[in-house]
């Protein structure tokens, strides 16, 4: 009898950024119907693990599956399987204005225009700071820049998931609540909600 493979796999994954090593060595295997945890502090690696398995990045060292299929190999084939939802509302910190919308575009297989990218974060307010970090906008730019990303996956032919996105944002701005910041892989979205 053959067992299916983990909802993730990471075997020696090394990354350095420069010099400086963000991971060394990570090994992991998350079985499916299984939560994983990723607790460290700022620094410890995390989100570039997170980032390594989503495809947005290829590790300078090591291999990662996905229900089986070898990210660095088959990249296209992985972005399919995976839903990464990041802190600050969706934003990857560690990239640009522009660089989390061609981001959120190419994870679910479409392009837009770079005018389509750029107005859409002008119409958010954000396009002085289109090229900036994500880690340095304040909590208003960050709901900004989700929305920014809902006009352009909406421009780009993906409506449902944008009217989704809009209206997570839009119900909390009248309670004045602001999103769960949670760190979670769902894999194929088989994550379950409770485990006995």
């Amino acid at each position: 009898m053959t067992s299916s493979p983990p909802a993730v796999e990471a075997n020696g994954l090394v990354e350095v950024f420069g010099v400086t090593p963000a991971l060394v060595g990570v090994d992991l295997v998350a079985p499916r119907g299984t939560v994983c945890g990723l607790i460290g502090g700022n620094g410890a690696g995390k989100t570039t693990l997170l980032r390594c398995v989503a495809t947005a990045l290829r590790p300078t060292l090591g291999h990662v599956a996905v229900l089986g299929v070898d990210a660095g190999r088959r990249p296209a084939d992985v972005r399919p399987l995976v839903d990464l939802v990041a802190t600050a509302g969706g934003a990857y910190l560690d990239m640009s204005g522009v660089e989390n919308l061609r981001f959120a575009l190419a994870m679910r297989g479409t392009d837009a225009s770079d005018g389509d990218v750029a107005r859409a974060l002008a119409r958010a307010g954000l396009e002085r700071a289109a090229t900036d970090r994500a880690r340095t906008y304040s909590t208003g730019m960050l709901r900004r820049l989700a929305l920014a990303r809902g006009a352009v996956l909406m421009q780009a032919g993906k409506k449902r998931e944008a009217r989704a996105q809009w209206r997570r944002y839009l119900e909390l701005a009248p309670r004045g609540e602001s999103a769960a910041l949670v760190r979670r892989l769902l894999a194929a979205g088989r994550m379950p909600a409770a485990r006995p």
